[in-house]
């Protein structure tokens, strides 16, 4: 019964993430309940911003700012605003860490590199 109804309530449920205000999930294992953030399956990368978001999905994240600039090969002003753009759009999450500013990549970010790929 379950797998009867999860493909349409997915479906349903990325369809419609304007109208969802949470989405949870539960783990038969620990038996903690997570909320966990939809994807926005409509999301692009700023045009200016994708080599960047690129960047950051070769390196492994958590990464912070310095990392991704040394990957880039462009100045850390840059990547900076860069990042703000990526995670105005969903696409990566920020936080800082006493003066580091680590990165890290969303599920939207994930599905909008490999539907680049495919």
């Amino acid at each position: 019964m379950a797998r009867d109804i999860f493909l349409p309530l997915t479906v349903a449920a990325l369809s419609r993430t304007h109208q969802i205000h949470s989405s949870y999930q539960f783990s038969d294992i620990d038996g903690e309940v997570r909320e966990r953030p939809l994807p926005d399956l409509t999301a692009n990368a700023p045009a200016q911003a994708q080599t960047t978001l690129e960047t950051i999905s070769t390196l492994d994240t958590p990464v912070s700012l310095t990392e991704i600039t040394d990957a880039a090969g462009v100045s850390k002003s840059t990547i900076t605003r860069h990042v703000k753009r990526l995670e105005r759009q969903g696409l990566v999450t920020s936080e800082t860490h006493g003066k580091t500013k680590v990165v890290e990549l969303t599920t939207t970010g994930r599905l909008l590199l490999s539907r680049a790929e495919s």
